[in-house]
């Protein structure tokens, strides 16, 4: 008889590191409490990256972000109208 709990025995679990990617434009009263509800988390923090792209926020958004930890990218364009789709094309490459 094979012990199939063995096929599956690999050792402890690696971690991984994570990154999320967060995308706000004029946020500023609910950025703070996201960044802390994810920081939260059990997950070791040293393995979780907190990104904002502030798009064209007009507001503290970016300021709030970064007080809480968070690395912070502000994408500024008078011409742009804030949609979240360009400012995740402007978070990524190509």
């Amino acid at each position: 008889m094979i012990d199939t709990l063995s096929i599956y025995d690999r050792g402890p679990a690696k971690a991984n590191r994570y990154a999320v990617l967060i995308c706000a434009r004029n946020e500023q009263r609910v950025i703070g409490d996201l960044i802390a509800s994810l920081r939260g988390q059990t997950y070791d923090q040293s393995l979780l990256s907190i990104f904002v792209l502030a798009d064209n926020c007009t507001d503290d958004t970016a300021m709030v972000a970064r007080v809480a930890g968070a690395h912070v990218y502000e994408r500024r364009r008078s011409w742009c109208p804030g949609a979240s789709g360009s400012c995740l094309s402007t978070g990524t490459p190509g």
